[in-house]
């Protein structure tokens, strides 16, 4: 069994009565994302890296970001926080069922992070060049977001295979290409902010990228929340 598929055995509580999805997208060999929705501007992430090939430890470590991509670069935002759960080089049954049982433990007080992230996003303390890239993407998503809600069909499709992307079932080739048409429709509409425009030098392929960051991250958290729905 890879070390992938052992995670995910070993953390399936997690899945199947706490709410969180699998990043599959992000998720590798040696590196597991797992996602929870805490509020449209907020997820959970867990991540749980094995570094034993290059000599270094085994480590699970919970994240209250914002509602992004739940890679490794979620320290890029330098917003958030990262509660580190456990790290040893030799783990074993043990050391993964004492993780699981910390996590959930500390799940019902995570809320209590989320005011000071909010308020970040905002008006961060540490600037990044990745946050104000993710202010464009979150524009992006409002955009999108509010094609739907007026019934305009490539929008609802689109939001519809951000999940099933999320899920598995539709190739990154495939959602690509979706968010290349997107992007073409919001350049010939008009959609977007002249600091979008700007940011992505008016070019498709430029906030194609920016739309399938965004909407990634929207999947996931909804295919999230609709099963923390279905629990409630």
């Amino acid at each position: 069994m890879s070390f992938t598929q052992d995670i995910l055995k070993k953390f399936k509580p997690l899945i199947d009565d706490h709410g969180f999805v699998n990043a599959k997208g992000v998720t590798g060999r040696h590196f597991v994302s797992l996602l929870r929705y805490e509020s449209p501007e907020v997820y959970l992430v867990l991540h749980i890296k094995d570094g034993r090939d290059s000599g270094a430890d085994t480590t699970v470590a919970l994240w209250i970001t914002p509602a992004c991509t739940p890679d490794d670069s979620v320290d890029c935002y330098h917003i958030g926080y990262r509660i580190e759960i456990n790290a040893t080089y030799d783990p074993d049954d043990t050391y993964y069922k004492g993780c699981l049982q910390r996590i959930i433990n500390l799940l019902p007080h995570v809320s209590a992070l989320m005011p000071p992230i909010q308020d970040e996003l905002k008006s961060p303390t540490i600037k990044s060049r990745r946050w104000e890239v993710y202010q464009h993407e979150r524009e992006i998503l409002a955009s999108i977001l509010k094609l739907a809600d007026s019934d305009v069909p490539t929008a609802k499709a689109i939001l519809q295979n951000a999940m099933k992307h999320g899920k598995g079932a539709l190739s990154l080739k495939s959602f690509r290409e979706e968010c290349e048409a997107m992007a073409e429709e919001l350049l010939s509409n008009d959609t977007l902010s002249k600091a979008a425009l700007e940011l992505y030098d008016n070019d498709a392929d430029s906030i194609s990228g920016g739309i399938y960051s965004a909407l990634y991250a929207w999947g996931l958290g909804e295919l999230s929340r609709r099963k923390l729905h279905r629990f409630s």
